[in-house]
């Protein structure tokens, strides 16, 4: 049963600081529902996050916000980074460390897009899978936060 009436706390001051890189109210509530459906939606869907909304529109329009909408995702990532180092707990410096991981994620079947063959040092063992990287910026004060 939906259950979210509003947004937190936390997602109405992300409203505020990025709401100039959406167009319109629609855009910028949309990207609050995604927002909260990340952190409190149990699955992560699109249709997942909407049907945790007791008010919302039809599911499709969040998926066209988050497939077809003009707001541009790098001057988002822009912003976020740049928010981040305006706080001294998540600001760089030079003790930070930047982490990179690449994971391998199996796959079976035929005719899946960016799939390759890798070496599982893991397991010792050739495997079809996305090979995903992973880059964090490590804090000094020991949060984290992807780059």
């Amino acid at each position: 049963m939906p259950g979210i009436i509003e947004f937190p706390q936390i997602v109405k001051m992300a409203q505020q600081s990025f709401g100039d890189l959406f167009y319109g109210e629609p855009q910028r509530r949309h990207f609050a529902e995604y927002l909260t459906g990340l952190m409190v939606a149990e699955r992560k869907s699109v249709v997942g996050i909407s049907e945790e909304f007791a008010e919302t529109t039809d599911q499709s329009c969040l998926n066209r916000f988050l497939t077809s909408s003009d707001w541009n995702e790098c001057d988002l990532n822009a912003h976020r980074l740049e928010f981040l180092q305006t706080h001294p707990d998540t600001r760089y410096s030079e003790q930070g460390v930047i982490a990179i991981d690449n994971v391998l994620i199996d796959h079976s079947g035929k005719l899946i897009e960016d799939v390759g063959w890798f070496w599982d040092h893991a397991e010792q063992r050739n495997k079809l899978a996305h090979d995903v990287l992973f880059v964090n910026y490590v804090c000094t004060s020991g949060k984290h936060y992807p780059l």
